[in-house]
């Protein structure tokens, strides 16, 4: 019984690790302790005073930075970082370590696990969705905190992360797979 435990034990104490990494990032960048994670950003521009370079010369952004942040600009700041990913990712590993809890004390192959992973996706899919759009929203409204609306060059944030997106396909994935292997072994036990 102990060799059936001993791989989920491993992907428990993973989890573990990474919940308390992810803790403890969460807990470095509130207190940023490595700087500001952005107050970079680009503008058109038009939102200098100076005046229009020649025409041998095109500038298409320029890079500006917020260099004495108020408090509303560094609560954006830190939501348009990583912030909201690290946030994401807690309540994914909690219920992951529930799944395994639960997987350990019964079956792997049940029609709970099943609906355990897919519940598990769609976690992953909506607080994975949300921690990207806080993010690209923060950037926005930090930019808007400094340049005039004209001048504004907002785009989707070209890292713009979809790994939650596949994570939680391939969790939809998996639940299909146990409950088509649950339905084989069900008409597997009426023919024997």
């Amino acid at each position: 019984m102990a060799e059936r435990h001993r791989p989920f034990a491993l992907i428990r104490a993973l989890l573990q690790i990474m919940a308390f990494g992810n803790i403890l990032a969460i807990v470095a960048q509130v207190v940023q302790l490595d700087g500001p994670a952005t107050r970079r950003f680009e503008v058109l521009p038009s939102a200098l005073l100076a005046t229009q370079p020649s025409t041998e010369l095109r500038i298409q952004a320029i890079s500006v930075s917020i260099q004495d942040p108020g408090v509303y600009q560094t609560v954006l700041d830190l939501l348009a970082g990583p912030l909201p990913l690290d946030l994401a990712t807690l309540p994914m590993i909690w219920y992951a370590l529930r799944l395994l809890d639960r997987i350990t004390a019964t079956q792997p192959f049940t029609e709970a696990t099943a609906t355990a992973l897919r519940r598990l996706g769609l976690v992953v899919l909506i607080v994975g969705a949300a921690s990207e759009i806080v993010r690209n929203v923060a950037v926005y409204l930090l930019e808007a905190t400094v340049v005039p609306a004209g001048a504004r060059m907002f785009v989707f944030d070209y890292t713009l992360s979809v790994w939650w997106l596949m994570l939680g396909l391939v969790l939809f994935a998996f639940a299909q797979i146990i409950r088509y292997g649950r339905s084989l072994r069900a008409e597997l036990d009426e023919v024997i």
